[in-house]
């Protein structure tokens, strides 16, 4: 590879700089001409002069960058929602263990409760599913 071979630059958007000076054989105008690059970018070949070729690679740099950094956006509002998700999924398991947990309780205060003696004195009662035990219903019923 000879000074002349190109030095290609990948910058992620399809730009890539070739820093190969165009000499037009070695004249003394040559030296007193700009640097030239040749840049590759969306698949067609310019040239242009040293100093644009690093304004293209800043430009891809930046939008290499700006995608990375809405990729990453993209993710956290994902990892945002999921967490949002799990929360509502936690907040309503809490909300249905309280109500198993009245529940419970409610069911524990008709496990004393003799259920034939109810029935023989108030079988309509007994045969109705009440709301609270019968005996915090109808004072008196035995439980």
């Amino acid at each position: 590879m000879n000074s002349e071979d190109a030095i290609l630059m990948d910058a992620g958007d399809g730009a890539r700089v070739d820093e190969t000076a165009f000499d037009g054989g070695a004249s003394e105008d040559a030296e007193a001409a700009p640097q030239l690059v040749r840049i590759e970018h969306d698949g067609r070949e310019y040239v242009v002069p040293v100093e644009l070729g690093g304004a293209f690679l800043r430009h891809a740099d930046y939008t290499r960058k700006t995608q990375e950094l809405a990729d990453q956006r993209r993710e956290l509002e994902a990892h945002r929602q999921t967490l949002e998700s799990r929360a509502a999924e936690s907040h309503q398991q809490t909300m249905d263990r309280a109500r198993l947990a009245a529940l419970d309780e409610n069911l524990g205060a008709f496990e004393g409760v003799d259920w034939e003696l109810y029935a023989q004195q108030d079988p309509e009662a007994a045969q109705a599913v009440p709301s609270q035990p019968p005996g915090e219903r109808r004072g008196g019923i035995p439980l």
